[in-house]
């Protein structure tokens, strides 16, 4: 639903996009991640039709944000990092008004509004004016803002920022529950536990570059290492040990007869059966446990490129 390919944006001499290009298909959530000044919300803007790429392709529906614009705005919900909307106007009065600049039909608008308040939660709010809201339930009414019209693509510029621990649950069950209906969502953040509960896949940009593309799973495995237990003599252990591949010779020491490795995914199995052929009595294999923290930070602070 969403295509990107090689996107990028200039500023006078400053590159702050740098040929990006990623995919999110029906009923996926991308996280967008990055340091302050990456270029995130630089791509949600092209995204959302609020700013023109300087080179490169965006699609939403095979619909070019470049040559049908219009057309392809119209199937992007966008929540901007600081939503706001006129402090004197009522929930339900605001939602009237966006519904019409959205040229939704005049005879279907109260339905629709009544629709999106009751998606996220705010129905209760409807006679509420904007300033008396707080902070999540204003968020809540940004995304219903998004949600009139029912497009089929939301974009949203730090959704989490300024929640508390509750609200960010109301909102994780919001975006689950949009996936569900097959929403393709791209959001920013800088709360890496909520991306790496409810997104699929991450994008981690830097200086407007790709640092790395892919989904969780595949992120949380990378550099992760493997904690061996053993039980006997340590000292002969440990030697043994770096008899049994090139990835054991730097095995630290964690605590008698627990050691510490840096093991590939495909190499595992073959190492564990070397100890075992060398006599080590293995009593645990596991991997350490690493958060998207800890892969976040190697990425933004690793001087390599990530293809």
């Amino acid at each position: 639903m969403i295509e990107i390919e090689a996107l990028s944006k200039q500023y006078g001499s400053v590159l702050a996009l740098d040929r990006l290009s990623i995919s999110v298909g029906k009923g996926e959530i991308l996280g967008l991640l990055g340091p302050n000044g990456a270029g995130k919300s630089t791509a949600l803007k092209i995204l959302s039709g609020y700013l023109p790429q300087s080179s490169g392709e965006a699609c939403v529906n095979g619909l070019s944000l470049r040559e049908k614009s219009l057309q392809a705005r119209a199937l992007v919900g966008y929540l901007p990092e600081n939503f706001v909307a006129p402090n004197e106007l009522y929930v339900a009065e605001y939602l009237r008004y966006r519904a019409g600049l959205k040229r939704i039909d005049s005879k279907q608008r109260a339905a629709e509004v009544l629709r999106v308040m009751k998606l996220v939660g705010i129905e209760q709010r409807a006679k509420q004016r904007f300033d008396a809201l707080s902070k999540g339930f204003k968020q809540r009414l940004g995304v219903a803002d998004c949600l009139l019209g029912n497009p089929p693509v939301l974009i949203l510029d730090e959704p989490f920022s300024g929640l508390d621990p509750l609200q960010r649950q109301d909102f994780r069950n919001i975006l689950s529950g949009l996936k569900e209906e097959g929403k393709a969502i791209i959001f920013s953040s800088h709360v890496l536990p909520e991306v790496e509960d409810i997104a699929d896949r991450v994008l981690i940009i830097h200086h407007g570059k790709t640092r790395v593309a892919a989904n969780i799973e595949q992120l949380l495995s990378i550099n992760q290492q493997v904690v061996i237990s053993t039980h006997g003599d340590h000292d002969e252990n440990l030697s043994k040990l770096a008899e049994c591949g090139d990835e054991l010779t730097s095995t630290v020491v964690l605590r008698a007869n627990t050691f510490v490795a840096d093991i590939d995914v495909s190499r595992r199995a073959d190492c564990l059966k070397q100890m075992i052929e060398r006599g080590i009595s293995v009593t645990g294999y596991s991997t350490s446990k690493r958060d998207l923290e800890d892969v976040f930070a190697e990425f933004v602070s690793s001087p390599a490129e990530v293809d």
